[in-house]
């Protein structure tokens, strides 16, 4: 069961679940930005990233997230 939960956590896919049941859970939006960007999915973290600032615009805990996403697409355009 561990080693289940640690591959749904890598790959994102429990928040993918959480997120259909509740789409404005900014907890498993921030989770789920993290391991897409784990996994190099940087445009669907960055996606992420912009919609938990825009329902919690105060959360400090995403800007330097969304700052380092930025960067890195802006180097593969």
């Amino acid at each position: 069961m561990v080693k289940l939960c640690t591959v749904f956590y890598r790959t994102g896919l429990f928040y993918f679940v959480a997120l259909d049941i509740c789409p404005v859970d900014t907890k498993a939006l921030y989770r789920r930005c993290l391991a897409l960007e784990q996994t190099e999915r940087y445009e669907d973290a960055y996606r992420d990233a912009r919609t938990l600032v825009q329902l919690e615009p105060k959360n400090t805990a995403i800007q330097p997230v969304l700052r380092r996403l930025h960067a890195v697409i802006q180097d593969k355009v």
